[in-house]
């Protein structure tokens, strides 16, 4: 992946979201996340692993949540993707819809549905 999606250190100052169990990623790094069980999501964990760029975070917990990055890593966390998401936005919490408990995700930043 090409750097040039990354904004220059002077502009930003370095931020990191946990991604649970004392771990961490920087924040603009992060391309997008899933929920782990569709079959491309499965495809890209087994490449990235073969080609030594998956990184397990989980700490022997369920695999919740696959996070894409900037390099090319792909990061396994167990948290919730709507956990490390609202990290991603800053703690807010996701936006109720009119209709009862439906989420409305449209302010995500880079995040897949899973």
């Amino acid at each position: 992946m090409s750097q040039e999606y990354l904004e220059s250190p002077e502009e930003t100052p370095m931020k990191f979201i946990s991604t649970g169990y004392g771990t961490f990623v920087q924040a603009n790094l992060v391309l997008g996340g899933s929920g782990p069980n569709s079959s491309p999501i499965k495809d890209l964990r087994r490449e990235a692993k073969e080609k030594g760029h998956l990184v397990n975070y989980t700490e022997g917990h369920k695999l919740r949540t696959v996070l894409r990055m900037v390099n090319g890593d792909i990061v396994l966390s167990a948290s919730e993707p709507n956990t490390i998401l609202r990290r991603l936005n800053g703690n807010k919490r996701p936006r109720k819809t009119k209709r009862r408990g439906v989420e409305d995700l449209s302010h995500a930043r880079g995040f897949l549905s899973g």
